[in-house]
């Protein structure tokens, strides 16, 4: 979140080259609408964007950098709000199916299993994983209990029985360096899988 931030606000700051004090509401509005226009940003990453800008300038006005919040009038974009369809048994079926490796099936299996975010993935130590069940480190920095089903524990035995690093990480990089998996590649694994098996 901090990076994501982080990384946002300096764009803004780059693009619109202002002196905090001297930014306006017009300023933000059309930075905003040109990620739309001119790099096509969905309305969804305006509305994050918007809801980072409006998140640092009130800070700076709570701290008295500044003494009006320009980003406080401004309204967020409409956007449709679409149900999430759930993957049905037939999905997941193919889902497995394109794991091609027992790290990937391990993968799709903690996953499913637990319903946990990317980030919490990566922060696993399989050491620490006690009766098909472990404590993570959630968002909001609170403490919770997630749950491996019999397939995934099945499929984590199988994938460190396969291992001969001593990372306590549960994923590790296959680069015989045997360095913590990032949240990158559990992105990039699953969205491979997904266009292989078309779901």
């Amino acid at each position: 979140t901090l990076h994501y931030y982080r990384s946002e606000i300096t764009k803004f700051m780059d693009t619109v080259q202002k002196q905090i004090k001297d930014i306006t509401s017009d300023d933000i509005r059309i930075y905003i609408a040109k990620l739309g226009i001119e790099r096509g940003v969905s309305k969804t990453t305006q509305n994050n964007v918007l809801r980072i800008l409006r998140s640092f300038f009130t800070w700076l006005t709570q701290e008295e950098h500044i003494d009006k919040n320009p980003a406080q009038k401004i309204k967020e974009i409409k956007t449709v709000k679409k149900q999430k369809k759930a993957f049905t048994n037939y999905d997941l079926e193919k889902i497995r199916s394109g794991a091609s490796t027992l790290r990937e099936k391990a993968l799709i299996e903690v996953l499913l299993s637990t319903g946990c975010r990317v980030s919490e993935i990566v922060q696993i130590d399989y050491g620490k994983i006690r009766n098909c069940k472990t404590v993570i480190m959630g968002k909001g920095a609170k403490e919770r209990t997630v749950f491996f089903n019999a397939k995934a524990q099945f499929a984590i035995d199988e994938y460190i029985k396969s291992r001969s690093d001593d990372n306590p990480a549960l994923f590790v990089s296959d680069d015989n360096r045997g360095r913590r998996c990032s949240k990158s590649w559990v992105e990039a694994t699953v969205r491979e899988i997904g266009k292989k098996v078309g779901v």
